[in-house]
């Protein structure tokens, strides 16, 4: 299982058919739920309620830093 580190500022993360997806102003990128391990999110990253539910379903870890790594 990997880790996905998530740095674009304001980018948003959603869940469809089985994928997590991510959204940023200049592209979306997609990943499988399945291949998962924990994800860290640096600054403004907002998860959909949907992309929350299945990540809590599948036991995946999610650490919420501030643009600078520190955890509030």
């Amino acid at each position: 299982m990997k880790a996905l580190y998530l740095v674009a500022p304001h980018a948003y993360a959603g869940i469809a058919d089985g994928l997590l997806y991510v959204k940023t102003d200049e592209k979306r990128e997609e990943y499988r739920i399945a291949e998962i391990g924990r994800i860290v999110a640096f600054g403004n990253i907002a998860f959909s309620a949907q992309a929350v539910t299945s990540l809590l379903y599948e036991d995946i870890p999610v650490v919420f830093l501030s643009m600078r790594g520190s955890y509030k």
